[in-house]
């Protein structure tokens, strides 16, 4: 089976267990005989693709204000506020996983934490007829924080 895994982060990049659980799952799918490739995000500004322990990481640039994940000090409020308008609804992010997936061709895709993707993903896998599998890893979909949390 051919299968597509969208995360926000995957190794080396990781920051809690969401990238440890998608690592471990890509790579024994992979090990069990599936074809898997994983779309994922990081700081640089080219698309990068590379193959670790058998599965294919596609690297896309985040198309957004500034790098999300893991960032020194924390922007200003009218910067995080245009972050997540552009995060509503992210055409460009959307074309370059609509690319991978004519690429790629799979049965499934497995989202996973979309942040920096935004949901704009999910259409690009409809208008290709390609069943989704998406996993709710935290509130993104509710909530901007993803904690449905505040103070």
């Amino acid at each position: 089976m051919r299968i597509v895994i969208v995360n926000a982060l995957y190794a080396p990049l990781i920051l809690g267990g969401a990238e440890r659980s998608v690592t471990l799952l890509a790579e024994e799918l992979a090990r069990c005989g599936d074809q898997v490739s994983v779309i994922t995000l990081h700081p640089d500004p080219e698309e990068t693709v590379e193959t670790l322990n058998g599965v294919r990481v596609y690297r896309l640039p985040l198309d957004n204000r500034y790098w999300h994940y893991g960032q020194g000090a924390r922007p200003a409020p009218a910067a995080r506020l245009l972050w997540h308008i552009g995060d509503v609804w992210n055409r460009r992010a959307a074309e370059r996983v609509g690319q991978i997936l004519d690429h790629e061709r799979p049965d499934v895709v497995h989202s996973n934490i979309i942040t920096g993707f935004s949901v704009s993903v999910w259409q690009e896998v409809k208008k290709r007829n390609i069943r989704l599998v998406h996993t709710l890893r935290d509130y993104y979909l509710l909530c901007s924080r993803s904690a449905l949390f505040r103070s």
